[in-house]
């Protein structure tokens, strides 16, 4: 089992360097605990405000007792002021990742990941995000931990080394249930997993993990007791070619 950590980089073009090479690059606290803890709070409260419970416990119980209304909490909780305050730290890198410091980036969408404990209803199976949003050239995903650290026992976020060297793959769609997320699977995936070494992210509070849109990865099973909730953002500088009324397949799970 390969897992790797996040890391303070000194130099821009280690950054680029890495993230050229491997398709995703971990920041070490780049976000502060100030930051984290103000989304933390929204969205302790947002929560709180609607079912009673905070966060956490609240999404434990509406996925058991009203998934509609975890949907909904979910999706209008992506609105949260707090998420964009930290925008300017994801906008730089991304600058640097894609080497264009001249055109503004721009938010395809962003939200709160819901990783369930001990659930597989929304694990999400391996996928490109550019397969599901096709019309961004350079497309840059972020990923970071909200209320605990993302680990193999809780389910964290593992991508097949360097596969974003492939390109963009023909894909089937594939709906495991109802109640799930929709997943949009590489044709070759099993050919591709036997040649590829998959790669699980240890991430820390305060963590962002940046990655490309032809990275194949998944979400894992969740064996914690507690949400591994994750914030995540799609992002580009491609603008004038995205549609951006375009949904994102896998944000429907009811």
């Amino acid at each position: 089992m390969n897992i790797v950590g996040s890391k303070i980089y000194k130099k821009e073009k280690d950054i680029k360097s890495f993230y050229d090479k491997n398709g995703w690059v971990a920041i070490k606290n780049q976000i502060t605990k100030k930051e984290i803890k103000k989304i933390q709070d929204d969205l302790n409260s947002f929560y709180k405000r609607h079912t009673g419970k905070k966060c956490n416990e609240a999404m434990i119980y509406l996925d058991k007792k009203d998934k509609k209304k975890l949907y909904y909490l979910n999706t209008i909780s992506k609105q949260i002021i707090s998420f964009k305050d930290i925008f300017c730290k994801f906008s730089k890198i991304i600058k640097i990742l894609n080497n264009n410091y001249k055109d503004p980036v721009l938010e395809i969408n962003t939200g709160n990941l819901i990783g369930l404990p001990k659930d597989n209803r929304l694990v999400l199976n391996w996928h490109q995000e550019g397969s599901a949003l096709k019309n961004y050239d350079d497309m840059i995903s972020v990923h970071y931990p909200l209320f605990f650290k993302s680990s193999v026992f809780n389910g964290t976020m593992s991508s097949l080394e360097k596969t974003h060297k492939l390109g963009a793959l023909k894909c089937r769609y594939k709906k495991r249930g109802y109640n799930s997320y929709s997943d949009l699977i590489p044709n070759e995936i099993n050919e591709i997993k036997s040649k590829a070494d998959e790669i699980y992210y240890e991430l820390n509070i305060g963590d962002v993990l940046y990655f490309h849109k032809d990275l194949i990865h998944k979400s894992n099973f969740n064996n914690s007791n507690n949400c591994r909730s994750v914030g995540i953002g799609r992002f580009t500088q491609s603008f004038g070619k995205g549609d951006p009324t375009e949904r994102y397949l896998s944000s429907s799970f009811i």
